[in-house]
């Protein structure tokens, strides 16, 4: 939704300046300039899960996506697994830097404020990092360190198998 919301917005600041341009490709309409990310590995491709691109070119529901190992041409079928990257979440965005980063810390996400999500996501910032925070969330994300346990099934799993 934040992506959806971003691109949006995106879209209405440029839209006196070049027009409502663009042209669906996959599930997306996509414009020259446009910001993505893809979502899933495509070895066809050669194009891995998390890899951003810029759009090259638009036209004939295809689209010329520059990422960062390479240019590759895409249909509407292979940009099924793209997605606007104007807003990523923190999970997504690791293994990537971006020249300014923004974070806003609120307490309705008051389970997902701790240390060590805050550094990573301060760590995505090559140069600037603006912080929008209420002082409650951005005090509970510096001060909380304890990890949450993690419910899964995997040592009775493993006792099963294992004998």
């Amino acid at each position: 939704v934040a992506t959806a919301l971003a691109y949006d917005f995106f879209r209405f600041l440029r839209r006196p300046l070049i027009g409502d341009t663009g042209e669906k490709v996959g599930i997306l309409r996509l414009d020259v300039g446009d910001r993505v990310v893809q979502t899933r590995n495509d070895y066809t491709l050669g194009i891995v899960n998390g890899e951003l691109g810029i759009v090259q070119s638009v036209g004939d529901g295809e689209a010329v996506i520059a990422f960062d190992t390479k240019t590759v041409k895409m249909s509407g079928t292979e940009a099924i697994n793209l997605q606007y990257a104007y807003a990523m979440t923190v999970h997504k965005s690791q293994g990537s830097e971006f020249p300014a980063v923004v974070m806003p810390l609120s307490t309705a996400h008051w389970i997902m404020l701790e240390r060590s999500w805050f550094y990573t996501a301060l760590t995505r910032a090559k140069s600037r990092a603006i912080i929008v925070a209420d002082t409650r969330a951005f005090k509970r994300a510096i001060k909380n360190v304890a990890s949450r346990k993690r419910e899964t099934c995997l040592e009775i799993l493993l006792r099963k198998k294992l004998g």
